[in-house]
């Protein structure tokens, strides 16, 4: 099994993007001792499941000893494109969250990385997100042009989890000793997991294929 880029030398001030599911939260463990000072940032934007996220953010901010910002941005998401909460699946979904693109978020994440003097953001994207976020990559060079405009140093975008199907990512997270019942990823507001949304559906399919005991617990 491949290792999530466990050689590579990460830069001490890094901010990582978190939402409270579990590549972020496995990101989170992953880089908790390889960088010296590590923060994190969430973005509220009007998601429906925002408040359980946020649990799972303050969950890891207070087990792992990380700072973490929460920055609300839902008038402005609104604003700029009408992106409003809309019914997809039967769930009320922000369609940012289907953008092919999402550079808005991974670009403020820079602007306040560097505010703080920071020199670099982390992001939990994995290789099986890249079907859906294509330009994924070219973002993130971008991003790191942008922000290194003007600098004596490199601004730099981390993925450890890139090159790692999901199955992979929940093989490294069980390696971590993640607790993975603590991400949240149903796209529901209730207080348990609803089961029957395509966040718990994809959910227990990666518990599945990855061979890993879910200690999840669901309405369904």
């Amino acid at each position: 099994m491949r290792e999530a880029k466990g050689a590579e030398t990460y830069p001490d001030r890094t901010v990582l993007m978190v939402s409270g599911g579990i590549d972020s939260m496995t990101v989170a463990y992953f880089l908790r001792d390889r960088c010296k000072y590590l923060r994190m940032i969430a973005f509220n934007y009007g998601q429906f499941d925002f408040g359980r996220a946020l649990q799972a953010v303050n969950w890891v901010s207070v087990e792992l000893y990380i700072p973490v910002t929460i920055v609300d941005t839902p008038r402005s998401v609104q604003a700029y494109a009408g992106f409003i909460e809309q019914d997809y699946d039967g769930f009320p979904l922000m369609l940012t969250e289907l953008s092919r693109k999402s550079a808005r978020f991974t670009m403020e994440a820079g602007v306040y990385a560097e505010s703080i003097g920071y020199h670099a953001i982390a992001e939990g994207v994995n290789k099986d997100d890249l079907e859906r976020y294509v330009y994924r990559t070219q973002v993130h060079r971008h991003v790191e042009e942008v922000m290194s405009l003007g600098n004596q140093f490199d601004f730099r975008v981390i993925t450890p989890l890139i090159d790692m199907p999901k199955a992979e990512v929940m093989k490294l997270a069980h390696r971590l000793g993640v607790p993975l019942e603590k991400a949240w990823s149903c796209w529901d507001g209730k207080v348990r997991h609803c089961g029957v949304c395509q966040g718990c559906l994809s959910r227990k399919a990666r518990f599945r294929d990855a061979g890993i005991e879910d200690k999840t617990v669901y309405l369904e």
